[in-house]
């Protein structure tokens, strides 16, 4: 039995359209996933959102001067989760992407709580196993505890440090300001994290771009957890924080990322539309994939 037997479709799709004739395919997957949220609860209902959202807003990016409509975007639906059993609904997530993922797609995860993230790097991983993974983080928060709630290895708390001890890998994370000491103190003593609070944002991307600079082959993984975003902006999220990150800040983050050709993955994680005000972050989280996409397009496929 093909794991992609676990896909699952909707009648909305994200942009309206399931798959636009473009020279290079761009890979949607939902991940309804909530199992250790600790505060605000509703991740699971966050794909079927952010699709619905996707359909009230302009496709054209005029900062990008391309149209999303009409792109290589598949939208393939959402993998089904396995109640009450996390690993296994990561393993689920790696073969089903496996299966359906090939070396050259640029990989797009929507979530879904923080724990996707791991899925999704460890495919990456396997699918580029020749190159060096960096995983460029928007988020509030380090995820890095040892243990959270005390016992549980694996949680939305958690997720970076499992990273970490699963496979070698730069983690860059930027818009960080809330931490435990303990999570400061792990990353401080690794020489593969960094760490760049809002107000250091330019330091960050200058950082990013000395370090692609140096040669080689790179594999690059971006992951937002919404939350990094001021509450103001985004507050949808399980975990918001004060003093996040403006719209401007990210947008020239995101786009200075995006002109490298080694970025092959996404994710956006943490959206809780129970705790939304008027479906503005799960908008934000559709013109992220919109903006994404147009500018991945635009750097890279326009010429």
């Amino acid at each position: 039995m093909g794991h992609s037997l676990y896909l699952h479709g909707h009648e909305v799709v994200f942009g309206g359209r399931v798959k636009g004739p473009g020279t290079r395919i761009f890979k949607l997957i939902g991940i309804p996933l909530e199992m250790t949220v600790s505060y605000k609860r509703g991740t699971c209902l966050a794909p079927l959102k952010i699709r619905e959202a996707s359909l009230s807003i302009e496709s054209f990016s005029l900062r990008h001067r391309v149209d999303f409509d009409g792109l290589g975007v598949q939208d393939l639906g959402d993998i089904e989760t396995v109640p009450g059993d996390l690993q296994k609904t990561l393993n689920r997530v790696n073969d089903v992407l496996a299966e359906i993922v090939e070396k050259g797609d640029i990989l797009l995860l929507v979530g879904g709580e923080h724990t996707i993230t791991y899925a999704g790097i460890k495919f990456l991983s396997e699918l580029y196993p020749e190159t060096d993974l960096i995983m460029i983080i928007f988020d509030a928060h380090l995820d890095m505890r040892d243990e959270f709630p005390l016992g549980v290895k694996m949680s939305h708390a958690t997720v970076m440090r499992r990273v970490l001890e699963s496979m070698p890998a730069t983690l860059i994370f930027l818009g960080t300001r809330a931490v435990a000491k303990e999570e400061v103190e792990y990353a401080e003593s690794r020489e593969n994290v960094f760490f760049f609070e809002p107000e250091r944002m330019e330091e960050g991307l200058s950082f990013i771009k000395s370090t692609l600079s140096k040669g080689g082959q790179y594999t690059i993984y971006v992951s937002i957890d919404l939350d990094v975003f001021d509450p103001s902006i985004a507050p949808g999220v399980g975990n918001p924080e004060p003093g996040g990150l403006s719209l401007e800040a990210f947008w020239k983050a995101l786009n200075a990322i995006i002109e490298s050709p080694d970025v092959k993955a996404l994710d956006i994680t943490e959206c809780t539309p129970l705790f939304d005000v008027n479906d503005i972050t799960s908008i934000l989280a559709a013109k992220i994939i919109y903006e994404f996409v147009c500018g991945y397009w635009a750097y890279h496929f326009s010429k």
